[in-house]
């Protein structure tokens, strides 16, 4: 009977050491996971910024560009044939 008292310090160290060496374990896999995440909104609002940049040259480039050049080389009825593309695509 002495020793059971002996033997529940020794279980609850060993225990605590256990719980311990997880969480120790545990904490490089939380960090990966939130700098997962936090990479992944971050390369998502890239993006999105990307298209908006893309977007508004694209959108000036088919105002400016393209109307300068129509305007510089106006077509002949007798040349001229359908469109069978778009400029805003």
């Amino acid at each position: 009977m002495e020793n059971t008292p002996m033997r529940t310090k020794q279980s609850r160290g060993l225990v605590l050491i256990l719980l311990v060496v997880l969480l120790l374990v545990g904490l490089p896999v939380a960090v990966w996971l939130d700098l997962h995440k936090a990479t992944e909104a971050s390369l998502l609002r890239q993006a999105s910024d990307l298209n908006s940049v893309i977007s508004s040259v694209r959108g000036y480039y088919s105002k400016t560009v393209v109307g300068r050049v129509l305007a510089a080389f106006p077509a002949r009825s007798r040349f001229r044939r359908p469109c069978q593309w778009s400029l805003a695509a």
